[in-house]
């Protein structure tokens, strides 16, 4: 029982909330259908990947650089695989980066810890080592979050690897199933996506009358 509910709680939640959020951004935002299976779900999904193709070929370098910048979790959800497997794996990217992320600041922002001489070349070597290291733990956690159903537990039991898989693939269904259901009736995340473009339209007039004054 220990396995069931480990996985259930370190991933079938996560990945169901995951899914629910994912797929209903891109419902609302009109790039991915309305569906009444898993199946539908499936091809829309595959539709999204070769149109995605498609428009790599099509687009020049500087507006494909500004899609891939704004779409940056669907891009990676979509590099992962989309599906379940894709949505455990972005999951999974996602907390380990924020958490290395967090790590990198209080490391640069501890000076006791920083051990150097305070000369501008050793504060330059610093902080170098550490971009750098912040760029060899983002491969790692590209790397972990293509083997997450290992990153979450595994080391517990064998049952584990198994029911990680059980409860991302379970997790993701009812995470898409739901956001398909909240779409239609208008409750829930669409009502999340639109206060979150208010509050961008909000800032993005209150910027512009501080630019006019």
């Amino acid at each position: 029982m220990g396995s069931v509910f480990g996985a259930l709680f370190s991933v079938g939640i996560p990945v169901a909330v995951t899914a629910y959020l994912l797929i209903g951004w891109l419902i609302h935002s009109g790039r991915l259908q309305s569906f009444s299976n898993r199946k539908e779900l499936n091809e829309h999904i595959r539709g999204i990947k070769k149109e995605k193709k498609e428009q790599k070929k099509e687009l020049k370098k500087k507006k494909e650089k500004h899609a891939k910048e704004s779409d940056l979790a669907f891009r990676k959800w979509l590099q992962f695989g989309g599906g379940f497997y894709g949505t455990a794996a972005l999951y999974t990217f996602v907390v380990n980066e924020i958490a290395d992320i967090f790590r990198f600041l209080v490391k640069i922002l501890n000076f006791a810890a920083w051990e150097i001489d305070w000369a501008l070349g050793s504060i330059i070597n610093f902080l170098v080592r550490t971009f750098i290291d912040l760029l060899i733990n983002s491969l790692q956690n590209f790397l972990a979050a293509i083997l997450w159903f290992m990153e979450w537990g595994a080391d517990d039991d064998g049952l584990r690897v198994g029911m990680n898989f059980v409860m991302a693939y379970v997790g993701y269904g009812i995470g898409s199933r739901l956001a398909n259901d909240h779409a239609a009736r208008d409750v829930g995340h669409p009502r999340l996506w639109r206060w979150t473009q208010r509050m961008r339209a909000k800032r993005k007039g209150e910027e512009t009358a501080e630019e006019k004054q």
